[in-house]
């Protein structure tokens, strides 16, 4: 089976970014006690939390047996920043946006030992890398009337998870219906490498225009000092185990509906993908996707949507 498809991805991307600052009376430079002087974090750090609506498309492929699978996916996605709109956050302004790439490849065996009974084991490699320009952003600081600005911050990141899947599908006595309940090992490693930029503190509200999006250049206002984004290269390792449970419904061989629901219990986050597929030939049809994943490996929250053809041969 092969099926390209397009679509739309939804992010709502957290990260935190450490910060030196420059005091303007002195000219020393001041981390991490930037708390004290800007009333940002005592950590030196200063939270991005944007929401990045854009397009996506790839292609998806797959071998199918009695007892093994073999699938591949490939995603590119481009999304455009905006503010995330929550009130514990003290973003008041961004712009600009990120491209990246996703991939993923899978194996499953399966042990046919009864007609409605197969364990299963499984493997996966997946992995996604990306580039990011934030334009134009604009922090409140916490407990203070002081703002952060910064014409661009620039960043790259990238992640691979290696997961191994142990589980039984379960035929059920519905035409070709089954339930496979499963666990799951994910060793996952992230990493986030970004660049200095220069930007400004501001020290009085007032000089905050009243619509913060007409900010053409957000370190053109005075200001009490200098903000200096540290360029730093961050690796995180991440260990998971989640369990999950798939659920394959069909109707006559040509409608069908496949939803993975799976928990990872050491973040507590859902990740479901509901998948349809309607053939309207033996070898050709319509493949709809939508996935809602809660941060796991990285601080980003994901749901998108595709749609494409599918077609498909018998060997």
């Amino acid at each position: 089976m092969i099926s390209p498809f397009s679509g739309q991805m939804n992010l709502q991307l957290r990260s935190a970014l450490s910060f030196n600052y420059t005091d303007p009376t002195t000219g020393a430079s001041v981390s991490p006690a930037i708390g004290r002087i800007t009333g940002l974090t005592q950590s030196g750090t200063l939270d991005l939390a944007v929401e990045g609506v854009g397009p996506q498309k790839g292609v998806q492929m797959m071998l199918r047996s009695d007892s093994l699978v073999i699938s591949a996916a490939y995603t590119r996605a481009e999304v455009n920043f905006t503010p995330l709109r929550d009130s514990k956050l003290p973003i008041e302004n961004a712009g600009g946006g990120a491209n990246g790439n996703v991939y993923t490849g899978s194996i499953e065996y399966y042990w046919n030992i009864t007609d409605s009974i197969a364990p299963m084991v499984g493997y996966s490699h997946s992995g996604f890398t990306a580039h990011y320009k934030v334009t134009n952003a604009l922090f409140k600081t916490i407990g203070t009337n002081v703002y952060e600005s910064f014409a661009v911050i620039d960043a790259d990141d990238g992640s691979h998870s290696n997961v191994g899947k142990l589980g039984i599908r379960i035929k059920l006595p519905i035409q070709s219906w089954s339930i496979t309940p499963y666990v799951q090992y994910a060793a996952n490693r992230y990493h986030i490498k970004t660049r200095p930029t220069i930007g400004r503190s501001i020290g009085q509200e007032n000089l905050i225009p009243t619509d913060a999006n007409a900010i053409v250049q957000a370190w053109t206002y005075d200001g009490v000092g200098s903000a200096i984004n540290a360029g730093s290269m961050s690796q995180i390792p991440a260990e998971d185990r989640s369990g999950g449970l798939i659920l394959f419904m069909d109707y006559n061989k040509f409608l069908s509906l496949n939803i993975n629901a799976r928990r990872n219990w050491n973040k507590g986050a859902w990740n479901v993908t509901t998948t349809a597929l309607f053939f309207f030939h033996p070898n050709v049809g319509i493949q709809t996707s939508y996935l809602y994943a809660e941060p796991e490996v990285t601080l980003t929250f994901n749901r998108s949507w595709i749609i494409g053809p599918v077609f498909t041969a018998t060997f």
